[in-house]
């Protein structure tokens, strides 16, 4: 009997250990190849430094996010991700009257530089920088395209503050859309 229990512990850890090794994490040295196959990817370039996202500490909320509004027709997409080492920092976009194939400008998009969203500094850019969807599928639930911007730092969403920005550039994402009706 005790070495059937030891079997099944044994068992257990082996299980959980290589359940932990399934997830297959992103390289945070490699901008993402630009696909369209619902990958999960989600990179670009913060004042010419590479943010890969997908990557958030262990308590903090899903790494890469986009959630699409039928009704409204609006879409946001969030990364949480690591430039230089440093973890949990975040970009989120926001585009409304969503077009495939086509340059749109974004809605709202956001730079936080920690892991505290919402907390201050951070840089945003509201109706300005350019995002193109390459794929909008809402049956197989992908969403893929480009995105760019330059945004100046704020103390909240209409105060901009000081002459400090942040360019992001060459902006790519391949994500799993959920979809809200």
């Amino acid at each position: 009997m005790k070495t059937h229990g030891c079997q099944i512990f044994l068992f257990l850890i082996v299980f959980i250990l290589s359940s932990f090794s399934a997830c297959e994490e992103p390289d945070p040295t490699v901008l993402p190849a630009e696909t369209q196959s619902g990958k999960n990817t989600f990179g670009c370039y913060v004042n010419n430094e590479l943010y890969v996202g997908g990557f958030s500490n262990l308590m903090g909320p899903n790494s890469l996010n986009a959630t699409y509004n039928k009704k409204l027709n609006y879409i946001s997409i969030e990364s949480y991700g690591v430039v230089n080492n440093i973890y949990g920092q975040s970009i989120v976009v926001t585009a409304y009257s969503l077009k495939i194939d086509s340059i749109m400008a974004i809605e709202l998009g956001y730079f936080y530089p920690n892991d505290m969203r919402f907390s201050y500094p951070y840089y945003t850019v509201k109706k300005s920088g350019e995002i193109y969807f390459t794929r909008l599928d809402t049956i197989k639930k992908i969403v893929s395209g480009r995105f760019q911007f330059t945004a100046k730092s704020a103390s909240s969403i209409d105060r901009l503050e000081g002459n400090d920005t942040v360019k992001i550039t060459n902006g790519r994402f391949d994500l799993v859309l959920t979809i809200n009706e």
